[in-house]
């Protein structure tokens, strides 16, 4: 019986040996489709990259594909658009503690390098981000404007939302003398 139990132990680990080896020796092939979506593969493909198994998400290499053909160029020109979804024009919210929940949308997805950023008042408050809900904190009651704008990894702006006008009020308790 334990010889049996040690020959079960050695062929299982034999077997995840095996396995392992066999997983991480493993490569991964990226490349763009004709209409331009990463396609991952383990089967070899000319213009294909390696990736290897145990990269990190950021570090896949970028994939760049030369075209002569003229739809490409036209992809490249891309216009985008910045829309605040939230707040509201003319908005009101009542939070004593001045917070506000802020909602880009922009059209057509992030590209690479892409972030925004959003302006309170025509300030820049928030740190440019490659995501679409902001939370501001503590603003002061009143009337005040929110933007969003779209920039590139230099800071120049690619494109900006309107400005819309929002009211913040805030509970203020008056004690007696």
């Amino acid at each position: 019986m334990f010889s049996c139990l040690n020959s079960v132990k050695l062929t299982s680990c034999s077997l995840v040996l095996v396995l392992t080896t066999f997983l991480t020796s493993a490569q991964v092939y990226v490349y763009k489709d004709e209409n331009g979506v990463p396609v991952f593969t383990d089967q070899p493909r000319a213009g294909a990259s390696v990736i290897s198994a145990k990269s990190k998400i950021q570090d896949i290499p970028a994939v760049q594909f030369s075209s002569n053909n003229p739809k490409d160029a036209e992809v490249e020109k891309v216009e985008y658009t910045v829309r605040l979804m939230r707040p509201a024009n003319q908005e009101t919210f009542r939070n004593n503690a001045g917070n506000l929940q802020v909602t880009v949308q922009v059209k057509p997805l992030y590209a690479s390098g892409l972030k925004t950023r959003i302006l309170l008042d025509g300030k820049v408050v928030t740190k440019a981000q490659a995501i679409s809900t902001f939370q501001l904190h503590n603003i002061f009651r009143g009337e005040h404007s929110v933007q969003a704008e779209l920039i590139d990894a230099n800071g120049k702006i690619i494109a900006s939302s309107e400005s819309r006008t929002f009211y913040m009020h805030r509970a203020t308790v008056n004690t007696a003398k």
